[in-house]
């Protein structure tokens, strides 16, 4: 076998790609150094292993991260969250934001009012008993803060600042004027009796405090005026007269307010007549 294409060692033929350079006088590589049986081979090997092992790893890194410069990758697609997901909105109103006035020194109504203004849907008053008319001495959040619409506003008010209320004036109340009066008049009781004929007569009559009096022989006319005949309480007017002779004998009772109430006559010698109320 040639010696410039094969080397046996150990029984085993390895084979020796056939060298490029020109053969010498006696055979060899022109210029070469001479090597020993079999080095030049093995490291071949050695540097092609090295060669594959790293086009393997170099894949890997490629199929399982991509490539830094390349666009699309994972790399990318995992990158942080939106910046408008982070950042405030460029139109609060549109989400919901409101710029929080400055309330302090207001009273609490007027505070009310502001934020009503402002679109505030919620206030939270510190409970401490005070008046709306009272001053805000504390707010949060501060004035001037970008704050959502639907959250609380917290304000606490100065008890000690509350307005006193005006003192409302008393009613003036006017009498009504006073109906004219008429004086009493103590209504008359007073009854007069009254006996007509042409004889005398013996007349019997109730007086005054329910007692009987009597003429005896009484010249006609005859009249009597009685102030509340009969028992007190109890008028009762009563008068009787007898003719002395014959003829025509008349009695009449006239009560206060001047009627006549009552009469009667009779006819005959020693004729009674009767008047009563």
């Amino acid at each position: 076998m040639d010696v410039n294409n094969a080397h046996t060692s150990e029984g085993v033929a390895m084979i020796q790609p056939p060298d490029t350079a020109s053969p010498g006088p006696t055979g060899g590589v022109a210029g070469a150094p001479a090597t020993g049986p079999g080095r030049g081979p093995r490291l071949g090997w050695i540097a092609a292993a090295l060669g594959c092992t790293l086009l393997v790893i170099l894949g890997i890194v490629l199929v399982v991260g991509g490539s830094p410069n390349e666009p699309g990758v994972s790399q990318q697609s995992s990158a942080a969250p939106s910046a408008d997901a982070s950042r405030e909105p460029d139109d609060p109103a549109r989400f919901g934001y409101s710029t929080v006035p400055a309330l302090i020194g207001l009273t609490g109504d007027q505070a009310s009012a502001a934020l009503r203004a402002a679109d505030f849907r919620a206030v939270d008053f510190t409970v401490n008993y005070a008046a709306m008319n009272s001053t805000v001495e504390w707010q949060s959040p501060a004035p001037g803060t970008l704050w959502s619409k639907t959250s609380s506003v917290r304000l606490t008010l100065d008890p000690t600042t509350a307005t006193p209320a005006l003192p409302q004036p008393n009613p003036v109340y006017t009498a009504a004027p006073a109906a004219p009066t008429t004086p009493y008049v103590e209504p008359s009781s007073t009854y007069t009796y009254k006996v007509t004929g042409r004889n005398r007569a013996m007349i019997t009559y109730s007086a005054s405090g329910g007692n009987t009096s009597q003429v005896s022989s009484a010249r006609l006319p005859w009249s009597k005026a009685v102030d509340s005949p009969g028992i007190s309480g109890m008028d009762f007017a009563y008068v009787s007269a007898q003719n002395s002779g014959s003829g025509t004998i008349f009695c009449q009772i006239i009560g206060p307010s001047g009627n006549v109430i009552s009469e009667n006559s009779s006819e005959g010698p020693y004729a009674i007549v009767t008047c009563q109320k």
